[in-house]
């Protein structure tokens, strides 16, 4: 089986290609959502990636949402186009919420995937040098010393 070097370019491409990909998994993270208990509903005042099911059925999704002592205030993006960004804004009663879920970044899963994608980084470069017996390599060039 004989090896066909691609050119200049096209390697260059690809490499930054995955080194974009790599950068963009590990920029990520891996997320999941966690249902918290009533407990700690307020135990902080802000929480990103807020999803609420209240008692009456109704479903929310909000971007973010802040805590007061006895009601959640969700707020949500608007997809409008302008200079400014506009949030809907929702005022729920804690009483009112059956169950709360918060977005958290699994920091285990994104260790495992970017060492998984380092590791066969560092593969296919090892892979790709050139073969050579050992013992051929001639080490460093000194020149000699002109008198």
């Amino acid at each position: 089986m004989t090896r066909h070097a691609r050119s200049g370019p096209r390697t260059h491409t690809d490499w930054l290609l995955r080194l974009g990909l790599g950068l963009c998994l590990g920029a990520t993270g891996c997320s999941t959502m966690r249902e918290l208990p009533r407990a700690e509903y307020a135990t902080r005042p802000e929480r990103k990636g807020v999803v609420v099911d209240t008692r009456e059925g109704l479903h929310y999704r909000f971007d973010y949402a802040n805590f007061g002592p006895d009601t959640l205030i969700g707020h949500r993006l608007r997809d409008t186009e302008g200079a400014f960004e506009e949030y809907h804004t929702v005022a729920i009663p804690l009483e009112a919420v059956e169950r709360l879920s918060v977005r958290r970044t699994n920091w285990l899963r994104t260790g495992l995937i970017g060492g998984g994608v380092i590791a066969a980084a560092a593969t296919a470069v090892v892979a790709k040098r050139p073969d050579k017996p050992p013992g051929t390599d001639p080490g460093p060039v000194i020149p000699p010393i002109e008198p």
